[in-house]
């Protein structure tokens, strides 16, 4: 099986793991706060402002269904809000996570980490500035230098491999659909 090879300053190519975004100063963890109902609110949100592309946005949200519940959206507003676990998380825009509940910080990043790896491929590539899931798929020609055969690590590897291109070609096509 062929995957791209992506330039080195495409956003798939820098990866998306929250603790080294934290460490690196790309993320940014905002003090708790309580709040009237006896929960405490975290933030997390980007150093720099990102604009996420609301409709690829959608879609992942709507793909990972087992994981979040209830999931509403505002295109208007640019807001996704859910539960995930106990936390109720609200997604922003711009890239800002807030999430709401009877958590410590370790949960709260642990659950931040699960939300920004599913809206990674909503977020905007500094190269394309199309959304990330594109050009992990290599739909996006601006960020593919070329195609490589998938190392032979066996049959695992390889089903899990397909497994998720089979998933990005399906969020593609939900997204040329207008997210439905």
């Amino acid at each position: 099986m062929e995957l791209p090879r992506l330039r080195a300053d495409c956003l798939v190519s820098e990866g998306m793991e929250l603790p080294e975004l934290l460490s690196r100063g790309r993320l940014l963890l905002r003090d708790s706060r309580p709040c009237a109902s006896g929960e405490t609110i975290w933030e997390v949100e980007p150093a720099e402002p990102l604009r996420l592309d609301f409709p690829t946005l959608r879609t992942l949200f709507e793909l990972s269904r087992p994981l979040s519940t209830e999931p509403r959206y505002s295109a208007a507003l640019g807001v996704v809000r859910c539960w995930w676990g106990e936390g109720r998380v609200t997604l922003f825009w711009n890239g800002k996570v807030r999430i709401q509940g009877h958590l410590g910080k370790e949960e709260a990043l642990r659950i931040a980490g699960s939300v920004y790896r599913l809206a990674w491929g909503a977020f905007p590539c500094g190269v394309c500035g199309g959304p990330s899931l594109r050009c992990a798929s290599g739909e996006c020609g601006a960020c593919v230098e070329g195609w490589e055969e998938a190392e032979e690590g066996g049959e695992v590897l390889s089903s899990l491999l397909e497994g998720g291109r089979e998933e990005a070609s399906l969020a593609l096509r939900r997204l040329a659909r207008g997210g439905r």
